[in-house]
């Protein structure tokens, strides 16, 4: 587990602090405007706007960031991705964690 935490706190530490603020925001707007979200949502917001990043393992502690502030919260449901990964390959059917808004006005 241990790897785990040290490779998040890698890709957190690497990662353009610029990138890292859009990101943050990307969650939370996604938060106030749909129940369920999924890092396949972030990323579709992400890719038109301006900062970037080199690792897309950067995008776990944003979520972790997102949660912590109360914007979202776990649940047991997955989804298959729908993205191709960083290298133009198709990358999609790996399962990915569905999040929920913890901030919608219903």
């Amino acid at each position: 587990m241990n790897e785990v935490i040290e490779g998040i706190e890698r890709a957190e530490e690497h990662a353009n602090p610029a990138w890292k603020a859009q990101a943050l925001k990307v969650v939370s707007d996604l938060a106030h405007k749909q129940l369920e979200l999924t890092t396949d949502d972030v990323w579709e917001e992400l890719k038109n706007l301006p900062e970037t990043t080199r690792n897309a393992s950067a995008l776990g502690p944003v979520m972790l960031r997102a949660r912590k502030a109360g914007l979202i919260e776990r649940t047991a449901l997955f989804r298959d991705s729908q993205r191709k990964n960083l290298t133009g390959r198709a990358g999609y059917g790996k399962p990915i964690r569905v999040w929920q808004s913890r901030v919608l006005e219903q």
